[in-house]
């Protein structure tokens, strides 16, 4: 098809006999712009009727006999002087079925212009070529370049353009430009339904040393609210320029042909706003970009490089500047080259079609099982990775358990995170004596991490080994399912629920059991899964060094001490007696590990890597690898050989050419190479004097030494005064808070799982949370301070308003509030017993019917000291001059309130409790106090009972005594150890009033613990 680049211009008016209207050369009327033609025999007035033309293409030859011999007719807009391109109407023209492709306009010279529609002395340059569907555009007289989509004319048009495609023909972003348009609905344009969209300008900044520019958004709300943004480089006001430019998008049928026309009217006068999609061109040329160096990042490719063709991206495009631009257009080249789909196609669809002609793309069984309902899953399995499960498992029966392989047996299974973009890809490996190396058996890419999710993997793995047994006669052993791994609980559970089902498909007296005895018999099993189940080393020792990088966990004095204690417990020579004691010594010389120790003594976790606790037989254990090392560099080699964060499809199908190289080792002449010696790193020794100052804790603090001038300010900030008294109020929530921060991570977690959510202990200990957060955030003290000051308003709106102690200003008592407070929301026995000392008595008759209860209504929260049993303590020892509270507590008396009755003012001693009938109804005998048992508290709270005689009670720096000279208790305030372990104290020391009222100052408190 031919297409000719054409001028069109219109000639002068002629003289209009009617009157009515102007008339062109060809006695065409010409309205506003629009031409009409006047049909002859048909008048109906002044001229005859006036019938308005539809927009209509014919090609044009000129001076080429019975071509018509006139311009084409083009229905659009010409640049002045030219009042209106010419036409014909309907049914009338040149009379030859040419059909137009595609028409644009070119240079055309021309001397002079006649009535007749072409210069007689002008010459039209043509350009005739084949061509397939295209696009038009004219433009003022400009030639458009369609094969350079990079023209201003294309990306930025200004005045008069067209653009015509056929429809069902059209490229990409054929009518793109980068000005910033919206649509403002549809308009009748030359007849056809339109839609108009309208040019929205620029925003710039009326700083005249500024004039930055920014483009529009598109949205009214959002341009509205951008209008008030100032400029981001100077902070001044953003103007908008608007435009009057605007462009219409429809479609027209000719010859039954339809086409999309595009077309530009208006002229922008303002500047180009910055930013906005890349053209055509420029995708083009970042896909040239991409291509010449596929495998190149964004960095890399925004950089460019010294070889031949590298453009950056940043000349391509300045928006390419961006960082995160050019990372998105890599991404769509990549996707539009086919190297990796971009985000925007996936689709649950096109995932379905992908999966489901993988296996015919990829010429080999590959992916074995797959789910999409339930557990998600989709596995991968090629017969030789089956090969190589069976081999290990014939080379495990058939190998010296002394050989040089002996430690090389067994599953390595670990998960890789990083591989997929979604997902984790499960990866068990095996040991080839062939390769001389660890090799994949199965991968399995699961959606979750749970035990569900994980059970594919191990079914497959029992079943291959079951089947394997089976059909070769073996007998079967249970280290045949044997698998090391780190120590997730889904990983270890999946397992043990497998390792059951293989052994019950071993047993064919199972079925013949009843229901009752078969959940006997797999709880059995899955307890016995414990044999097949090795932990990491390697991630024992990774968590190890954690705790001992801490100085305020393992004192740096102390960490080699440490390390030989945690050798000791992962050595395969330590004795279940040896390993009693180094957990003790652990226990007693590193009290604030307690909770991680705690967590590596648990059974399961203990038996995968404590030998001396180990269910494993030590001579298999022997013939397994100790760390889950050999996966993990599998997931090194995968990420080397074809990178991470895949998307699924291409990921797999990378999985499988990785795999086809592994096979190519099995089966070529690979020469395997020996074990390479391990060569520790070169260490650079440093100059005494290097320049380099003290900055490590064992450069500034050799011995372990921590002063104030280490600690986080925010540790010393408490709670402000508030007038008139909040002193009652402050120095318990102080006291409280410092005992909380004591506490164990296992105590806060307990606690905070059994505490009720309406509750005053929870809203407390969510306070005190915070407060802990705030303590290790030196940069968060005005926050701090906020937080603090909230915390005494809500506290003295519980003591004031809602149980209503004190009236407001008034002054109050700490110890009421505080057991007020314990019983506020009725939390359970468990709860309380956090904050006060609970007794259990038992009674027994002299038949021997036993029975236990409760001493007291409620655990004691504020424990009394009495002067008589101090007295007691110290007549134990006459030259003794003062009780320790260690000495107290060693001769402590319980006393208390006695259960639905008073025991004077509980200070009876609850042995003295008079005895009670039997609990037994069958039995008349009474029954006597046998046995007082203690519940210690997470936090004691102690107070004397002279607080409101007259004696005065007076703080000796961190000491308490009786001014009494004969009778004198100090002791340092400090935590006690207790057959259930350590309680922190806290002790309230009141000085007398003789008016019986506390007021500010009459109270307080210190609180330590060790």
């Amino acid at each position: 098809m031919l297409r000719r680049l054409l001028n069109f211009f219109s000639s002068p008016t002629l003289p209009n006999p009617s009157g009515d209207a102007e008339r062109d050369i060809r006695g065409a009327q010409v309205n506003a712009g629009y031409p009409y033609y006047q049909w002859g025999g048909q008048n109906t007035g002044p001229g005859g009727p006036i019938v308005p033309l539809q927009p209509m293409f014919y090609p044009f030859q000129p001076h080429i006999p019975n071509a018509g011999g006139f311009p084409a007719p083009y229905h659009g807009y010409l640049p002045p002087p030219y009042p209106a391109p010419m036409m014909f109407p309907p049914g009338q023209g040149l009379g030859y079925p040419f059909q137009i492709q595609g028409v644009a306009s070119a240079n055309a010279a021309l001397s002079s212009t006649k009535p007749g529609g072409i210069g007689t002395e002008g010459k039209v340059k043509e350009e005739v070529r084949e061509v397939g569907p295209t696009s038009m555009a004219v433009q003022s007289g400009k030639a458009l370049k369609e094969e350079d989509p990079t023209n201003d004319a294309t990306d930025w048009p200004d005045g008069p353009q067209r653009r015509e495609v056929p429809f069902g023909h059209e490229k990409r972003k054929w009518k793109d430009t980068k000005w910033v348009w919206r649509s403002s609905g549809n308009v009748y344009r030359n007849g056809h339904h339109a839609e108009m969209r309208l040019c929205l300008g620029v925003f710039s900044c009326n700083n005249e040393t500024c004039r930055r520019l920014v483009r529009p958004k598109t949205g009214p709300s959002s341009r509205t609210q951008q209008a008030k943004e100032p400029c981001r480089m100077c902070k001044s006001d953003l103007v908008l320029t608007k435009c009057d430019a605007k462009t219409y998008h429809y479609k027209i049928s000719r010859n039954g042909q339809a086409f999309l026309v595009w077309e530009h009217d208006g002229h922008h006068k303002h500047p180009r706003p910055p930013g906005g999609n890349l053209s055509r061109a420029q995708e083009e040329a970042v896909d040239k970009q991409v291509l010449r160096n596929f495998d190149a990042s964004a960095h890399e490719l925004w950089t460019g490089d010294t070889g031949p063709g590298s453009i950056p991206l940043s000349e391509i495009s300045p928006a390419l500047a961006n960082p995160r631009a050019a990372r998105y257009q890599l991404s769509q080249s990549q996707a539009r080259l086919g190297i990796a789909p971009s985000i925007a196609t996936k689709g649950g669809l096109s995932i379905l079609r992908s999966l489901a002609e993988l296996q015919e793309e990829l010429k080999k069984p590959f992916m074995i099982n797959s789910s999409l309902h339930g557990p998600v899953f989709l596995m991968f399995q090629t017969p030789f990775m089956e090969t190589v499960l069976q081999d290990s498992i014939i080379s495990w029966n058939e190998e010296d358990s002394e050989g040089p392989n002996s430690a090389r047996h067994g599953f390595v299974t670990d998960g890789d995170h990083s591989f997929f973009r979604d997902g984790v890809l499960i990866v068990t490996c095996v040991f080839n004596m062939l390769m001389v190396a660890w090799v994949p058996v199965l991968y399995t890419w699961i959606l979750r991490q749970d035990i569900a999710h994980h059970r594919p993997h191990f079914r497959h793995i029992s079943r291959s080994v079951v089947t394997l047994i089976q059909r070769r006669g073996l007998a079967f052993e249970k280290k045949y399912l044997l698998h090391v791994f780190d120590f997730s609980a889904s990983q270890r559970g999946a397992h043990a629920e497998e390792f059951a089902d293989a052994i019950i498909a071993m047993d064919p007296r199972f079925q013949s059991l009843t229901a009752a005895s078969q959940e006997i018999e797999r709880n059995e099993y899955l307890k016995q899964a414990q044999e097949a189940e090795r932990g990491c080393e390697f991630h024992f020792w990774q968590s190890a060094e954690r705790i001992m990088s801490n100085g305020a966990l393992v004192p740096q004095a102390k960490s080699g001490e440490f390390n030989r204690l945690l050798r000791s417990l992962v050595s395969s020579k330590t004795s279940l007696e040896d390993f009693d004691t180094t957990v003790q010594t652990l226990r007693s010389e590193f009290p604030r590990i307690h909770g991680w120790l705690s967590w590596w003594l648990r059974p399961a976790f203990a038996s995968m890597i404590f030998p001396a606790v180990s269910a494993i037989d030590r001579t298999i254990a022997d013939q397994i690898p100790t760390t889950s090392n050999p996966v993990e560099h599998q997931h090194s080699l995968l990420h080397h050989a074809v990178g991470v964060d895949q998307d699924l499809i291409p990921g797999i199908k990378k999985l499988f050419l990785h795999v086809q190289e592994l096979e190519s080792q099995y089966t070529g002449h690979f020469d395997p190479a020996s074990a390479r010696k391990y060569r520790p790193p070169a260490h650079k020794e440093w100059d005494a004097n290097d320049g380099r100052p003290p900055d490590t804790e064992a450069a500034l603090h050799p011995r372990g030494i921590r002063d104030d001038g280490t600690q986080n300010p925010n540790a010393l900030l408490s709670y402000k005064w508030r007038s008139p008294n909040s002193c009652f109020v402050d120095n318990s929530l102080e006291i409280w808070f410092r005992a909380y921060s004591l506490w164990s991570d296992e105590a806060r977690q307990a606690f905070l799982l059994l505490v009720p959510k309406d509750s005053f202990l929870d809203g407390l200990t969510y306070r005190y949370d915070r407060c802990l957060k705030y303590m290790h955030d030196s940069t968060s003290l005005a926050k701090f301070k906020q937080d603090l000051d909230l915390t005494q308003t809500i506290i003295l709106n519980y003591v004031v308003d809602k149980w209503k102690l004190v009236a407001s200003g008034g002054y109050g008592c700490s110890m009421e509030w505080l057991s007020t407070g314990v019983k506020d929301g009725n939390p359970p026995l468990e709860i309380q017993a956090h904050f006060g000392v609970h007794y259990l008595l038992t009674r027994e008759c002299v038949k021997g019917h036993a029975s236990s209860a409760s001493a007291l209504d409620r655990p004691q929260v504020w424990l009394q000291l009495y002067e008589r049993d101090i007295c007691t303590t110290q007549a134990f020892d006459i030259s003794r001059k003062t009780v320790a509270l260690s000495d107290y507590f060693a001769h402590f008396i319980p006393r208390g309130h006695a259960v639905g009755g008073s025991t004077e003012s509980g200070r009876t001693p609850l042995h003295l409790l008079p005895n009670e009938p039997c609990a037994d109804k069958s039995c008349t005998l009474f029954s006597a106090i046998t046995r007082i048992s203690h519940s210690w508290p997470q936090v004691l709270n102690i107070v004397s009972d002279a607080r409101a005689d007259s004696n005065t009670w007076r703080d000796e720096g961190h000491c308490f005594a009786w001014q009494n000279e004969d009778q004198v208790a100090a002791q340092p305030i400090s935590s006690l150890k207790f057959a259930g372990g350590e309680v922190v104290i806290s002790v309230l020391i009141p000085l007398a009033a003789p008016t019986g009222q506390y007021g500010d100052g009459d109270e307080m408190e210190a609180a330590a613990a060790g």
